[in-house]
């Protein structure tokens, strides 16, 4: 297995125009995996690449499958060339085991028979393109290339688009349902904590029952706040962004969040960045941070106490980070530029691998009775 970059080969018998080279920004460089056991095939191959793509593309070159998903596990490129016959495997077979390896790369099968069917099996398996080597010329080759890239990443976009549209559908069906129940368990509340002042004032004297009274209000009261969590992520409400100071924010934030926290808990709100700003509701973006500290105390909450009575922190700031990249991250990436963060960071035990997935979940939640589930999905649908 070899890699390298490729130089410039004599000039071909019919050079290529510049204007019909792929286009692309200035310091771009392409890679391209090739699998190709064939020396000659490859050698072609490379040659063509580089007259028809021009300067600025890195080739890297496997002679086997094995040697080409050992690669792929370590590195990453723009596009695979993939000769479906290979000492090691042969036909479809060889083109379903490297697609469990190229995540999110486009694959080009190039094939020396002239087997249409094969060809359009490869596409429908998977592959972008597939090229017949004995009709490979440097236009089509390049042409290939970048069509085979640009449509991989249109491909990714409408699937993220969808992904967004089907998790918008199932919200709204959800606030649709969640409206009516919590209008009617709003109603039944009513009544039962109206009939609970009513029974504490005849049974004063009573301590039992008077203890007992109190719990079921107490019961209602947090049946009650869940109603209400209920009624918030069902509520329309156009947002009204504005530029959002946010250290002064987070002061401002800070004896609602000591209010509402546990006195086993310690919670520190600070900022690293005083010109952090964001365009943003500050009514919402409030929720929002209510939302992640109230999950925060809660893991902080299963913690056990230290001898002084004390379970953990709870920390809340807000710092300027700058990507130099693209950060995958869930639901969605973020792209290349400099933001403004609000971190929540706790003392808990973490997520547990398997319940990432589906903290966004409407109605998931790990704290039993005590929580709808809905307080990530409305920070999320906030955001």
């Amino acid at each position: 297995m070899t890699a390298s970059g490729v130089s410039q080969p004599p000039e071909p018998e019919m050079p290529v125009e510049d204007h019909l080279r792929p286009s692309r920004r200035p310091g771009d460089a392409v890679s391209v995996l090739l699998v190709e056991d064939n020396l000659g095939d490859a050698r072609l191959v490379e040659e063509h690449l580089a007259s028809g793509y021009g300067p600025g593309h890195e080739m890297t070159h496997c002679k086997r499958l094995s040697d080409a998903i050992a690669w792929l596990d370590e590195h990453h490129c723009d596009l695979v060339l993939l000769d479906l016959s290979l000492p090691d495997s042969r036909g479809l077979a060889t083109l379903q085991q490297l697609l469990g390896h190229a995540f999110g790369v486009p694959v080009v099968v190039l094939t020396g028979a002239d087997d249409e069917a094969q060809a359009y099996q490869a596409i429908q398996s998977g592959a972008q393109d597939y090229l017949h080597k004995d009709a490979i010329d440097p236009l089509r080759l390049a042409r290939t290339v970048r069509y085979a890239i640009e449509r991989k990443q249109w491909e990714d976009s409408v699937l993220t688009n969808d992904e967004h549209l089907h998790r918008l559908e199932k919200s709204e069906a959800i606030a649709r349902l969640c409206e009516g129940l919590a209008h009617n368990f709003n109603n039944i509340l009513t009544a039962i904590l109206g009939n609970c002042e009513l029974l504490l004032a005849r049974i004063a004297q009573d301590d039992k029952a008077t203890r007992y009274a109190e719990n079921i209000q107490e019961a209602a009261r947090q049946a009650a706040d869940q109603t209400r969590e209920l009624k918030s992520f069902c509520r329309e409400r156009k947002a009204q962004p504005q530029r959002v100071d946010l250290a002064r924010f987070l002061r401002g934030l800070a004896p609602l969040l000591a209010g509402a926290a546990s006195r086993r808990i310690d919670l520190n709100v600070e900022s690293d960045a005083d010109d952090a700003w964001a365009l943003a509701d500050p009514g919402e973006l409030e929720q929002v941070v209510l939302n992640l500290v109230q999950n925060a105390q809660a893991a902080v909450a299963t913690v056990a106490p230290t001898a002084d009575g004390g379970q953990g922190e709870v920390r809340v700031r807000v710092r300027r980070i700058d990507l130099a990249s693209a950060e995958v991250g869930h639901p969605d990436t973020v792209p290349a530029g400099s933001y403004a963060v609000i971190e929540v960071v706790d003392d808990g035990p973490g997520v547990a691998s398997d319940i990432v997935p589906r903290i966004f979940d409407s109605f998931f939640t790990t704290k039993g009775g005590k929580s709808v589930g809905l307080g990530l999905t409305t920070s999320l649908a906030l955001v």
